[in-house]
């Protein structure tokens, strides 16, 4: 049994978002500052640099709030995209929604569960939310080798007839298209997760939700999700009239298993 996945992505959860995701229909567009991978959490590629002698202490300020803001102002949603089959290879486990290494960081070791999501109708619901002032980049993932070699970053300037809160932040940080340099491309260690992502940019800090009602194709429970949520999940499922399965593992393979 398998899941079309043509024109589709996953988003990989934990049990504990599962009433936020399915019952609300929404995903939270994360800020970097919350990852766990130190190479995007850090925003320490944002530098700053004083014009002048003096320090110019209350423009210094600004910028360290500018950069600490930054943090939360950049938000990810990252998903697992369609991979080109690799002879022999398991095909559950090429799938955008069995991947052993995404069960195992983001769907809390199998506990989680998997939304399969329509690219385009997704693409359209954050269309409609970075109407509202923000700014958004997506597109596939690249992965090389040579990452901790290579420098480089934006840098705020500041000084007597330069105040860095005149400047327009998302210009100033996506020079020479540095967002996407340094949030689309990742170390070849992570070359299997094959992501696809969106990044989001707005002027607040507060939470940036987007709506994934019209966007659902399917829901992939993890092979550990709790049996006692079972019945949960599945009247969330038939609400939004999405068809649910589950991940099994029986020695040596994966399958998946219709469970509504």
């Amino acid at each position: 049994m398998t899941i079309e996945q043509t024109d589709c992505v996953a988003h990989y959860s934990k049990l504990e978002h599962v009433a936020d995701i399915l019952h609300d229909k929404k995903l939270l567009v994360g800020p970097v500052c919350n990852f766990a991978d130190p190479r995007e959490a850090s925003m320490d590629w944002l530098k700053d640099e004083c014009i002048g002698s003096v320090p110019y202490s209350d423009k210094k300020q600004a910028v360290d709030e500018m950069k600490r803001k930054a943090g939360r102002q950049v938000r990810l949603l990252c998903t697992a995209a369609p991979k080109e089959h690799v002879p022999g290879n398991s095909l559950t486990e090429e799938a955008i929604y069995g991947r052993p290494r995404m069960w195992a960081q983001y769907g809390d070791q199998s506990r989680g569960f998997c939304v399969v999501l329509n690219r385009e109708a997704l693409n359209n619901r954050l269309l409609q939310v970075a109407e509202r002032d923000e700014y958004l980049i997506s597109g596939k993932v690249e992965y090389f080798p040579w990452l901790e070699m290579v420098g480089g970053g934006s840098t705020i300037q500041y000084g007597p007839d330069l105040d860095p809160r005149d400047l327009d932040k998302f210009e100033l940080m996506n020079e020479n298209s540095m967002l996407r340099s340094i949030f689309f491309k990742k170390s070849i260690d992570w070359k299997e997760e094959c992501e696809y992502r969106w990044l989001l940019f707005g002027q607040t800090e507060k939470p940036i939700y987007v709506s994934i009602e019209d966007s659902i194709e399917a829901v992939v429970l993890g092979s550990q999700f709790p049996l006692n949520q079972w019945s949960q999940v599945r009247a969330y499922c038939q609400q939004i009239g999405s068809p649910c399965f589950r991940l099994l593992y029986w020695h040596p393979k994966y399958q998946l298993l219709r469970i509504c």
